[in-house]
C-alpha cells in the first residue's frame, strides 16, 4: 500500500471516489441506505440485486428511501468526481461511480473508506477511526484499496482490493493501516466502464457484505479516486473553499448507510450548490422574502427545511460594504409557551418580531458560521440582553457552506444544524434570523420582515411575526 506523496491530497481522494459513485440527480449530504436487521420501520424491502454489467437501468428498481445519492458541485476543488450512488441489501453493498476523466490525470485507483463501528459521542462526533479531513465526520476504520484501471494498459479492470483496518491513533489522520483481507478472494465485482451521453464515465460494483470485517447494520462510507497515487477526486465533496486567497477542498459529511430515508423530508447537501432547495416541494420548505422597502436592507431571503436529523437554513443577504453584514444570529422559540390569546409567555421579548418568545440563540460570524449557543436568562418577555452560553463553537453540530455570490449580486449561505444539538427542540418551533454589522455596531437585517412603516414622524421598522416551522 502506497502512501500519497501529498498527505492532504491523499486524504481528500478517499472522499472523491464514493461521492462519484452516485447516479441519481438529487444531491444528498449524508444519505441513508437500507441494511440488514430485525423487522421494523428501518427494515428494507425485498433486496434488489444489481448486476454489475454497465447497464445501470436496474438501479431504477431500488426504493427511493433505500438509495443514497451525492452529487459533486461544479466548483469543487477536485473536478474529476461527479456522482456516487449506494444501496445496501442483505447480501451485497452496491456502488455506482461517475467521473469525468482529466486527460493529464485519468482515474486509476479507488479507495473506499468505511466507518463500520459508528462510534460517535453525544454530539455526533466520531471517537474512533482515522479522522480523515476529507469529511467533516470521518471515523473510518476500514480501507479498500485497488486499481479500477490497469496501470500499464490503461484499460478498465476488475476491482480486486486489499482491505485494511486502521491501526493508528484515533482521529489523528495518520496513514496507519494493517492488512486484514488479501486480494483474490472475489469480495468485489466491478462492471466495465461506460461512457454516458453527458461525456462522463461510470461503473457499478457489488461488494459481498459478509466479507467486510465487523460491518454492522449501519455504517458510513466515502470514496477517493487517484492517478499515480495522487488524489484527483473525492466523494462526497462540497464547493471549494477560499482560505486566505487559496482554494482548498470543501469537506462535507460522508454517507450514512443502514437507515431508511424519510421520503418527502429535505435532503440538503450543505455544499453551496442551492439546486436541491429548488427541488423541494412547496410543502417541505418555509420561505420568507424581505420586501424591497424593508427598514433593514441586509436580509433578503430565508428558507427553512428539515429531516429527521437536521434543521436546514438558506440565508440570502446584501453583501455590499455599505450594509456591512458580518454576524448571523438565529433565534428559536423551542418551548412554544403561549397563552390563550397566542401570546408568548417565556423567552425574550425582543423587538424584532411581534410574537417573539425565543429562548435560544445561535450567534457567530456569517463566514464559516460556527456559532455559540445561548439560552435566554432574563425576565420572561423582557427586552434585556441576558443570555447564558450552553453550546460552544467547534463541536461539529453545525455544518455551513462557503458563502456564494449570486447572479443578483447578493450572497447566500446554507446551514445544517443537528437537531439533537438544539436544546429542548420539539416537532414545532418558531424562528427568525437577525443580521448584524461585522463590527457589532448594530442590526442590518431581520428575517422575516415587513415593509418599513412610514408616518409624519419618519420611517420606522415594522416587525413581522417569527416563522412557524413544523419539523419532520
Amino acid at each position: 500500500m502506497k502512501k500519497n506523496l501529498f498527505d492532504k491530497l491523499f486524504l481528500l481522494a478517499g472522499v472523491t471516489m464514493l461521492a462519484s459513485a452516485c447516479i441519481i440527480d438529487d444531491p444528498v449530504a449524508g444519505p441513508v441506505i437500507g441494511g440488514d436487521g430485525p423487522d421494523g420501520p428501518d427494515e428494507p424491502s425485498v433486496e434488489v440485486f444489481i448486476t454489475p454489467d454497465g447497464d445501470f437501468s436496474d438501479w431504477n428498481a431500488i426504493p427511493e428511501d433505500e438509495l443514497a445519492v451525492s452529487e459533486v458541485p461544479a466548483d469543487a476543488f477536485y473536478p474529476t468526481g461527479r456522482k456516487v450512488m449506494a444501496y445496501a441489501g442483505d447480501t451485497f453493498i452496491n456502488l455506482y461511480v461517475e467521473f469525468k476523466d482529466q486527460s493529464a490525470m485519468p482515474v486509476q485507483i479507488m479507495h473506499l473508506y468505511i466507518d463500520s463501528d459508528l462510534a460517535f459521542d453525544g454530539e455526533g462526533n466520531p471517537t474512533t477511526g482515522m479522522g480523515n479531513p476529507a469529511w467533516t465526520n470521518d471515523g473510518s476504520d476500514l480501507l479498500f484499496e485497488g486499481y479500477v484501471v490497469d496501470e500499464e494498459s490503461g484499460e478498465a479492470c476488475e476491482y480486486d482490493p486489499t482491505i485494511f483496518t486502521f491501526s493508528g491513533t484515533p482521529l489523528s489522520g495518520d496513514w496507519e493501516w494493517t492488512e486484514t483481507v488479501s486480494p483474490g478472494l472475489g469480495v468485489c465485482k466491478k462492471s466495465p466502464h461506460t461512457v454516458l451521453p453527458n461525456g462522463n464515465t461510470a461503473f457499478e460494483m457489488t461488494i459481498v457484505r459478509s466479507a467486510v470485517p465487523n460491518l454492522g447494520r449501519k455504517f458510513r462510507l466515502g470514496v477517493g479516486l487517484q492517478y499515480d497515487w495522487n488524489d484527483i477526486a473525492y466523494l462526497p465533496a462540497g464547493s471549494a473553499v477560499d482560505k486566505s486567497g487559496t482554494l482548498e477542498h470543501g469537506p462535507v459529511q460522508n454517507l450514512l448507510v443502514g437507515e431508511k430515508k424519510t421520503v418527502g423530508a429535505a435532503d440538503i447537501a450543505v455544499d453551496g450548490d442551492f439546486a436541491d432547495w429548488e427541488a423541494l416541494a412547496a410543502s417541505d420548505v418555509n420561505v420568507a422574502e424581505t420586501p424591497a422597502d424593508a427598514f433593514y436592507p441586509g436580509g433578503k431571503v430565508l428558507k427553512v427545511a428539515s429531516n429527521a436529523d437536521y434543521l436546514y437554513l438558506y440565508v440570502e443577504y446584501d453583501a455590499s460594504p455599505e450594509v456591512g453584514v458580518g454576524i448571523l444570529d438565529l433565534f428559536l422559540d423551542t418551548d412554544m409557551a403561549f397563552d390563550g390569546d397566542g401570546n408568548a409567555t417565556t423567552g425574550t421579548g425582543n423587538w424584532a418580531w411581534t410574537n417573539n418568545g425565543c429562548d435560544l440563540m445561535f450567534q457567530g460570524p456569517i463566514e464559516d458560521w460556527d456559532p455559540d449557543g445561548f439560552l435566554y436568562s432574563g425576565t420572561p418577555m423582557g427586552d434585556e440582553w441576558e443570555w447564558t452560553q450552553v453550546v460552544t463553537a467547534g463541536t461539529g453540530a453545525v455544518t455551513t457552506s462557503a458563502t456564494v455570490t449570486l447572479a443578483n449580486g447578493h450572497k447566500a449561505v446554507e446551514i445544517g444544524i443537528l437537531r439533537s444539538a438544539i436544546p429542548n427542540l420539539g416537532k414545532k418551533t418558531k424562528l427568525g434570523v437577525m443580521l448584524e454589522k461585522g463590527d457589532w455596531s448594530g442590526e442590518c437585517g431581520v428575517l422575516p420582515a415587513l415593509p418599513a412603516k412610514h408616518s409624519d414622524a419618519g420611517t420606522e421598522f415594522d416587525p413581522a411575526g417569527l416563522m412557524s416551522v413544523t419539523l419532520f
